[in-house]
């Protein structure tokens, strides 16, 4: 039989310091040869995986606000993170007219971070809540 890799990252600033560091080495050797702006469209994909990735994890963390609030920061310091590498590497600010699409994608990402961890806390909610209702009408 064959065993697969079971490899769960509960914590939010590992999730981020693997993806930060994934990104940086897609980064760093795409450099060759590459558009000018790749940097910036990998920061960006890595910046949305973490945000869906993350906060569908925070569904499953069992102390909830903690989570959120580590969850929070590391989004914060990835996107810093993330835009300083893309900026090192490609040479472009977020304000050069050659990215400046990347601009607005960030900003994209910035709400549809806010918008999953507002329904993944709905989500969880209602888990919650039917959970206890289960319980006291079941007697468990």
């Amino acid at each position: 039989m064959a065993q697969y890799l079971n490899i769960r990252i509960n914590n939010p600033v590992q999730q981020g310091v693997m993806i930060f560091s994934f990104a940086a080495l897609i980064m760093i050797f795409s450099k060759v040869g590459s558009n000018a702006a790749f940097p910036w469209l990998t920061s960006g994909a890595f910046l949305l995986f973490f945000a869906v990735a993350n906060n569908v994890q925070s569904i499953f963390a069992e102390h909830y606000g903690r989570y959120v609030q580590m969850s929070l920061y590391t989004f914060i310091a990835l996107l810093v993170g993330l835009g300083g590498m893309a900026y090192l590497i490609s040479g472009l600010t977020i304000f050069n007219e050659k990215v400046k699409y990347y601009r607005t994608i960030y900003i994209v990402l910035i709400m549809a971070y806010f918008t999953l961890m507002a329904l993944c806390f709905v989500v969880r909610s209602l888990v919650d809540y039917l959970r206890d209702q289960d319980q006291k009408n079941h007697g468990i």
